[in-house]
């Protein structure tokens, strides 16, 4: 079987995705002492739902889920991304380098053309 190029990069894509959601859900996991539906007396506080957030990678965007907290006891923070970030740090490096390197604005359009969000 014959993959083609961007069929590759949608796998990628996804599979970033799923590692970027398996990594917030563990962190959180570590940071309230208790995995999903687990009840111990070390619990520091307790699910309630997600939300979603937009994250741009250089594979593209990711729609994430970040759980949220029930009581606040913990502020939670994650090593993948800062409090209000949504750009990974080596994709905003990229934007500058097409910058200082001359790309015109019809070049870098076509370059990081926002690529559908996987849902």
């Amino acid at each position: 079987m014959l993959y083609q190029c961007d069929d590759f990069e949608f796998q990628a894509h996804g599979i970033i995705q799923k590692l970027i959601q398996s990594c917030v859900n563990e962190e959180f996991a570590l940071q309230i002492r208790a995995d999903r539906y687990e009840h111990t007396p070390d619990r520091l506080d307790q699910r309630q739902g997600t939300y979603e957030r937009n994250f741009t990678t250089t594979f593209g965007a990711s729609r994430i889920q970040i759980p949220r907290l029930r009581y606040h006891n913990v502020k939670i923070r994650y090593s993948l991304f800062e409090k209000y970030q949504r750009r990974q740090d080596k994709f905003d490096r990229m934007v500058v380098l097409a910058m200082l390197l001359g790309l015109s604005v019809r070049k870098q359009r076509r370059f990081f053309r926002p690529s559908s969000v996987m849902p």
